[in-house]
């Protein structure tokens, strides 16, 4: 069994930001309980630790309001069933949501809900849990500076993706060491972040954000027929576009069109909109102003936990 530090573990439990959901919460007929100092909170054989077999998402709170959130669960949903996992008891999680962050001692600052299911194993339940933690200072940061971007080819052609489920694009999946180490590849290389791309030179995603770009007026993300993940902050926009004057459509973005965009953004649920000033070395047209405008409307978006 793997335990936590207990003197961690002991500040989590008084202000309950860590909430484990027991098998019987999963399939809808149990409570949550909080994890207490010193108590074991996953067997060593669950193939969410041995496998990266599993599934998670991060939700973007402030004070009592919520980004989001039943996109999240939504998303949630769709990537277990993807995995061939049981569905979800929506409402106990919604509950279990509201009681860490009511009880947490939330004030007027930034924090993330980090929600995840594991597999299990033989002789082993699924387990759940979510968790609540301050926002890194570093990912606010990064909305006030335009950043770099490095592409990361992929592999495949535009759509074949859809074709190979086992790679589990369009899945957020505990399996997630080929993002990170793609992240790293890009701060490696000198660069910020980092874009996956097709074989052919389509932009698809980051490596842990969807892509925006704007033209003309319009907010374009990448069609998700494309084998991306769909981005709820992309879609907390894509809602808010009218109230900013924009449209909205789904797309696919070359390295070649790059000089033909007035914007492109990078956005996910703890670093929102951040702009992005070159990819692979080719400087592209920033808009501070419109990304500051862009983030006014999701902390507008945000609605508090009942």
């Amino acid at each position: 069994m793997i335990q936590d530090n207990p003197r961690k573990e002991t500040r989590m439990a008084n202000h309950q930001e860590f909430v484990h959901l027991t098998r019987p919460l999963l399939d809808g007929s149990g409570v949550a309980c909080e994890i207490r100092a010193g108590m074991p909170r996953l067997d060593a054989n669950d193939l969410g630790v041995t496998r990266g077999f599993g599934a998670f998402e991060v939700v973007h709170g402030k004070g009592r309001s919520l980004l989001a959130l039943e996109a999240h669960l939504a998303r949630f949903e769709r990537s277990l069933s993807q995995l061939g996992l049981p569905a979800l008891a929506l409402d106990a999680w919604r509950l279990a949501t509201a009681r860490v962050v009511d009880e947490s001692g939330a004030v007027d600052e930034e924090f993330a809900l980090r929600y995840v299911v594991t597999a299990g194993a033989e002789g082993v339940p699924a387990s759940g849990w979510i968790r609540r933690y301050a926002s890194p200072a570093e990912l606010t940061e990064r909305r006030l500076y335009p950043r770099s971007a490095m592409v990361l080819n992929r592999g495949t052609a535009l759509g074949e993706s859809t074709e190979l489920p086992w790679l589990l694009h369009g899945v957020k999946s505990l399996s997630y060491a080929g993002n990170l180490l793609g992240e790293r590849i890009a701060t490696e290389a000198g660069c910020d972040d980092a874009i996956y791309a097709t074989r052919d030179g389509y932009l698809l995603e980051g490596t842990t954000a969807a892509l925006l770009w704007q033209r003309d007026g319009v907010l374009y993300t990448t069609d998700y027929a494309h084998g991306v993940l769909p981005g709820t902050t992309q879609q907390a926009v894509f809602e808010a576009a009218p109230t900013l004057g924009l449209g909205t459509e789904f797309g696919a973005l070359t390295l070649s069109e790059l000089g033909s965009i007035e914007g492109a953004w990078l956005m996910s649920a703890m670093r929102l909109a951040t702009a992005i000033g070159s990819i692979d070395g080719r400087a592209i047209s920033v808009d501070m102003e419109l990304t500051a405008r862009l983030n006014e409307s999701l902390f507008a978006s945000m609605r508090e936990t009942s």
